[in-house]
């Protein structure tokens, strides 16, 4: 008896296929598939690869633009004037002489004019387009085009020009170019490659299998009469129905396998169902934990800048801000007043009323400075009963005694704390800059000193800080804070 498995009915497949000649409908197909990723992939990587050598050059220029833009830098920062350098255009050629991806350089003015480097034609152009070179430089780009610009600075960051390298377009092109035969060659081997590949498979997957049915054909066809007899004798008289009987077994054991699939996929998507809700439920948390952490964060930064207690600056960033105005200042020719102000008798009421009190009058009293001042001056609680006050960007003396009235007048008001009016008085003492100091430390302490002649003059006003009588005050009138 003969019988029909699955092999069999995949060599009668593959012998028709045969037949039809399916082998070169094959290799046709193969070749116009492999041809077009091979184009696709020479055009994409020729793609990439303009990008990537546009990115190239745009980085070199972009350093040879930050080392034009430092050496105009060096030699702002020595004292001359942006139109004064010598030989400067040199300079611009000597930039870009031994780069291949850069075509030129210059240097224009804050108007982008061309002071120096090359002329109209030859890369960058003589006056660039202002409201463009802004918009590239606020977005920080630093990139126009072909063109890379870099800001030229003084000391104080002070903006005196631009610095310009254009990138060279056709060197950029011929390396793209270079790539591409290079990304042909390797397309033209990858094709043949998978040509020779695919007759290897198709010789061992069909011919072979082919072969060895024609060899069983033909042992069968040299058998004698007898012995065919005895095959069909033992083949019996239902063999095709037990073929058809295998392929309906096949094709049940097919509808199975994909019913047990289709229920292994349905459990699948139960189970990433599930794994979905957890995982938005553990991104919800951790989000919630993110903030948290933010908000902590945000705390302990602002609980190391400020006064726990009155919300004002504290010591530490008072010092940081000053010296920070101080440095402005002294580049903008500006004066800047520190006012340096002690509340009379506040250690009696705090010793009466108990600390708490105390501290609720320190929140007031915090509160009626800082609505004194403008939101841009530093308002400060350096100690117990100690605020510091600065004003910068104005004329100072004036300024100071006005604001010092106004505070004096603003404390002159009871306070009312649970049905207590109390009543508070300021010393304060006055520092000027630069006449009274140039440094937070000498400012400080020099209001400190004026601070004590207000004491020593009998409190509840204001006093500029003297050279000639601190001295004098300070022995004549030792007085104590309070």
């Amino acid at each position: 008896m003969i019988s029909l498995t699955r092999r069999d009915f995949l060599k009668g497949g593959w012998s028709l296929l045969s037949t039809l000649r399916i082998h070169r409908r094959l290799n046709l197909l193969s070749l116009m598939f492999s041809a077009m990723v091979a184009l696709f992939i020479i055009a994409g990587g020729g793609a990439i690869h303009y990008r990537l050598h546009q990115e190239h050059g745009a980085s070199h220029a972009r350093l040879a633009a930050a080392e034009l833009a430092g050496k105009a830098g060096q030699l702002l920062r020595m004292g001359l004037s942006l139109t004064d350098f010598l030989a400067f255009d040199e300079v611009c050629e000597g930039t870009t002489a031994n780069n291949p991806l850069l075509l030129s350089a210059a240097v224009y003015d804050t108007q982008c004019r061309l002071l120096y480097g090359s002329e109209a034609g030859y890369g960058v152009p003589p006056e660039l387009p202002c409201g463009e070179v802004t918009r590239t430089l606020q977005e920080g780009k630093g990139t126009m085009e072909q063109v890379v610009l870099h800001a030229i600075t003084g000391t104080d960051n002070t903006l005196f020009g631009f610095a310009a390298v254009s990138v060279n377009r056709g060197a950029i092109l011929r390396n793209t170019l270079r790539s591409v035969f290079r990304l042909a060659a390797a397309g033209i081997l990858m094709l043949a490659g998978v040509l020779i590949i695919q007759n290897r498979l198709f010789r061992r997957i069909v011919e072979e299998p082919l072969a060895e049915l024609v060899r069983t054909a033909d042992s069968i066809g040299s058998l004698s009469m007898a012995q065919i007899a005895s095959l069909r004798a033992k083949k019996g008289p239902d063999d095709i129905g037990r073929v058809y009987g295998a392929l309906e077994q096949l094709l049940s054991r097919i509808f199975e396998a994909r019913a047990e699939l289709l229920k292994q996929n349905e459990n699948l998507e139960s189970v990433v169902r599930m794994r979905t809700e957890q995982l938005e439920e553990s991104n919800a948390l951790l989000a919630k934990d993110i903030e948290r952490r933010k908000a902590l964060e945000r705390e302990l930064r602002s609980m190391a800048n400020k006064d726990p207690l009155t919300g004002l600056l504290n010591r530490r960033s008072l010092d940081i801000r000053l010296d920070r105005l101080l440095s402005e200042a002294g580049i903008q020719k500006q004066e800047l007043a520190v006012l340096y102000i002690d509340l009379d008798f506040f250690k009696t009421i705090n010793d009466t009323l108990g600390h708490e009190t105390g501290d609720r009058l320190l929140v007031l009293v915090a509160g009626r400075l800082r609505a004194q001042v403008r939101k841009s001056d530093p308002v400060a609680r350096i100690g117990g009963d100690e605020f510091i006050i600065v004003l910068p960007g104005l004329p100072a003396a004036p300024f100071a005694s006005r604001l010092a009235e106004k505070i004096i007048l603003a404390l002159s008001e009871t306070f009312n704390i649970d049905g207590n009016d109390l009543g508070i008085s300021p010393s304060i003492g006055i520092s000027l800059f630069p006449g009274d100091g140039r440094d937070p430390k000498s400012l400080l302490k020099n209001a400190d000193l004026a601070m004590y002649m207000a004491k020593s003059r009998g409190r509840n006003t204001y006093c500029f800080f003297s050279p000639e009588t601190s001295g004098e005050e300070d022995r004549r009138f030792p007085a104590k804070r309070g």
